[in-house]
């Protein structure tokens, strides 16, 4: 009896935290008008193209630039509530309540209910998280799918089967991001360090990537049908490594046309502001890989560059607060970008205390659950990596952020136990 009592109070606590966030969301939603601009409106356009049965478009044209399974999953939303911004926010809704679920369970096994309990809270009202909420692109769901690759990676038992959900999440997770396609290389990582061993983690990697081929394929097969070129995922990863690495380059996203001599325009198309997306996705990465080898001073600058406008720049949410129905901007604007910018700053000062932490725990060998930390360790190296050879922008650390939560709670956690040994 005491046992259900328990069960049912820590049922009640974790809802009713899940509610506080969903509520904080669902003001913002109605509060915050936000309207798709830029690659959020193609998102839109393409998931309407969908439902209405005309294929994937962009600008009109069958197309690859984006990467689909954002507006594929627009468009099952769509097919059953409407073509509607609302429906798509409310899906946000919904996704974020999936991610708090697979939050709390992570942090749960390794760091105890009252810090799963915290961990979830400021997640929960974590003022980003709450702010793209009303914004129609890839960070909620991306993050969503990403928080659960970390749950089955974090507690793999049945490897064959484990093989099969991780090789499904990480299709899922490329057809939103297609750098994700090399994620499995990070799980081969964990996986030599769990199994002590090379042949286990080299045939789970096998099986995993064979598994994420499986899952993307479908798209692929349409794109070589449509293109009649091997296209795995998406079309504009030319595009984005040339804008990014380019004698002009300025380690955030550039206008193209302000490129000196820049090859998209002899590819641009003359109705519109679209251009021969294979051509530009083939030339772009001969250009951009010919800089970097003849450039390497350079493209190292222009990499750091990148790292600090993604990893120590405070997201203003301006996605979310510059474009709203009345075509104004959100006039608490200022006050949110203060308090990210504070939130921003605290993250990175504990973030800093954390890696110091177990490094210190590592040398007098008290580190326990080695895998979670290991796995802080891989997915901030991972960003890194993918940000100093593509493009910095504040908003692609965004899924990084329960990553955070998770390393400063068992910061705080640890210091807690230190100060009461002490005393």
């Amino acid at each position: 009896m005491l046992i259900k009592l328990k069960n049912y109070k820590n049922f009640i606590t974790i809802t009713g935290i899940i509610v506080f966030s969903l509520f904080l969301k669902l003001i913002w939603i109605l509060k915050v008008p936000t309207v798709p601009v830029s690659d959020f409106l193609q998102y839109y356009n393409g998931a309407v193209s969908l439902v209405n049965g005309t294929g994937y478009r962009i600008y009109g044209h069958i197309s690859a630039y984006e990467p689909v399974g954002y507006s594929l999953f627009l468009s099952i939303i769509y097919f059953f509530l409407g073509s509607s911004f609302i429906a798509a926010k409310f899906a946000n809704l919904f996704l974020s309540c999936i991610s708090l679920i697979f939050l709390f369970h992570i942090s749960k096994k390794y760091f105890g209910k009252k810090s799963a309990y915290i961990c979830t809270l400021i997640y929960g009202i974590l003022p980003l998280n709450i702010a793209y909420t009303s914004v129609i692109s890839t960070e909620i769901i991306f993050t969503t799918f990403f928080i659960i690759l970390i749950y089955f990676v974090l507690n793999r038992k049945n490897t064959y089967k484990s093989n099969i959900i991780l090789g499904i999440l990480l299709g899922v997770l490329t057809l939103i991001k297609p750098y994700m396609m090399i994620y499995q290389g990070i799980i081969f990582l964990i996986d030599i360090i769990n199994f002590k061993s090379l042949i286990k983690p080299l045939k789970n990697f096998f099986a995993i990537t064979l598994i994420l081929l499986l899952t993307i394929s479908p798209w692929t097969i349409r794109n070589y049908i449509v293109f009649h070129k091997f296209i795995p995922v998406s079309t504009n990863g030319g595009y984005n490594l040339y804008i990014n690495n380019n004698p002009d380059a300025i380690g955030a996203w550039r206008n193209p046309t302000k490129i000196h001599g820049n090859l998209i325009e002899k590819y641009k198309n003359k109705n519109d502001d679209f251009w021969d997306e294979v051509k530009v996705d083939e030339e772009g990465k001969k250009a951009a890989f010919h800089w970097i080898l003849q450039n390497p001073e350079s493209f190292l600058k222009l990499g750091l560059k990148k790292v600090k406008n993604t990893f120590l720049t405070s997201d203003s949410c301006f996605w979310s607060t510059n474009y709203l129905t009345a075509g104004n901007k959100f006039k608490y604007k200022p006050t949110l970008q203060l308090l990210n910018k504070k939130i921003h700053l605290f993250t990175l000062i504990l973030m800093i205390l954390y890696f110091g932490l177990i490094v210190i725990k590592l040398v007098k060998g008290t580190l326990k659950n080695i895998k979670v930390h290991t796995l802080i360790f891989l997915n901030v190296i991972f960003f890194l990596v993918i940000t100093f050879v593509f493009e910095g922008q504040p908003r692609y650390l965004f899924p990084l952020w329960p990553i955070f939560i998770l390393a400063i709670v068992y910061t705080f956690k640890s210091i807690y136990s230190i100060i009461r040994k002490e005393i």
